[in-house]
């Protein structure tokens, strides 16, 4: 069982990596965001980012689907729902940690290469596609 505060080892595509539930993602005051998926649909959906490439460097994105459809993960500083995960990893470590998209910050903004995955697979339309990759809300 995952818990807040966990460090759970895991090797993927035979590559080890250490992911961190934080606390300040779940209970912490304002402004981070709030994951408010379970700690195990965290941890799977950063497991589903690495297993379908949609990592570039120290980043990497998700999503949780349901019926095909993206699913809620968390809040933003606004209380406003959120449907993609940015997962980051820290200098020179494979120790992750990650945390609902912040339409704000670009580096948070999924890669053009794992937003065209989405597009491909069905995930996301052409429209929504262009409005994350310009920062602009939109209702996945």
């Amino acid at each position: 069982m995952c818990k807040i505060n966990d460090e759970i080892s895991c090797t993927i595509k035979n590559q080890d990596y250490t992911y961190k539930i934080v606390d300040y993602h779940r209970n912490g005051l304002p402004p981070p965001s709030k994951w408010i998926v379970i700690p195990k649909d965290e941890l799977n959906c950063f497991i589903n980012s690495i297993n379908n490439d949609w990592i570039i460097n120290d980043r990497a994105w998700g999503i949780i689907l349901n019926e095909n459809k993206c699913k809620v993960i968390g809040l933003n500083e606004k209380s406003e729902e959120v449907k993609i995960a940015t997962f980051k990893t820290h200098k020179n470590s494979n120790f992750w940690h990650g945390y609902p998209y912040n339409i704000a910050k670009l580096q948070d903004r999924p890669h053009t290469n794992v937003l065209i995955n989405w597009r491909d697979n069905g995930f996301i339309k052409k429209t929504e596609m262009s409005r994350i990759s310009r920062g602009i809300k939109c209702n996945l």
